[in-house]
């Protein structure tokens, strides 16, 4: 079934039989660039969150629903990595969360200054921009720090769930410390614990 705007659903041609699979059938959704219409049928996607020039390298994995939006995304990474919402942040369709010419979703906050122009975070859903594995998006979290995240599909799943972290490696990494280049591994943030980021994951979604 196609989309609206004469735009391809990411699940037409696939088998929707099975609850909580995706199994292909005539085509499988392809990769794309850019902004895309939301999809009809919901999905769960498996992303891998790697914290861009981190060494060793720190990053989580989650699965997220296609129907989250992005201001809801960045709730969930302030939580992935123990962060405390206390700076500007956008998301990037793009190679760098800084070119101009890239599609960008921005917080009420940027918009406000309307610096770079972007769609508010709280419009996009996961589905307009992540539909299929190696799907890329990215995000940056500070811009004197530059905490950049890279979001990327392992796997897509049919059906509905909720926002859970199932792995990732790394100390989180602490608020006002430069960076990945000015922050000392020396003073390590504190220990990252899948149990409970998932369970601080689990309120955030009530």
């Amino acid at each position: 079934m196609a989309a609206s705007g004469g735009a391809q659903d990411p699940f037409d041609g696939m088998d929707l039989t099975a609850p909580g699979r995706r199994t292909p059938s005539a085509r499988a959704p392809q990769r794309s660039d850019g902004r895309r219409p939301r999809s009809e049928h919901p999905f769960v996607l498996t992303v891998r969150v790697d914290l861009v020039g981190s060494r060793p390298a720190i990053w989580r994995r989650v699965e997220l629903p296609s129907t989250m939006t992005l201001d809801r995304l960045h709730q969930v990474a302030q939580v992935l990595f123990d962060w405390t919402d206390s700076h500007l942040h956008r998301f990037t369709l793009g190679s760098s969360v800084w070119d101009r010419d890239a599609e960008h979703f921005l917080s009420p906050w940027e918009l406000a200054d309307a610096e770079v122009e972007g769609t508010p975070t709280s419009q996009v859903r996961l589905d307009e921009v992540l539909t299929a594995a190696g799907d890329r998006l990215r995000y940056v979290y500070d811009f004197g720090d530059e905490w950049t995240l890279l979001f990327r599909v392992e796997n897509v799943s049919l059906g509905e769930g909720r926002v859970r972290c199932t792995g990732g490696r790394g100390d989180h990494p602490p608020e006002d410390s430069g960076g990945v280049h000015g922050w000392s591994l020396d003073e390590p943030g504190a220990p990252f614990e899948v149990g409970a980021v998932d369970t601080a994951l689990r309120h955030l979604d009530r």
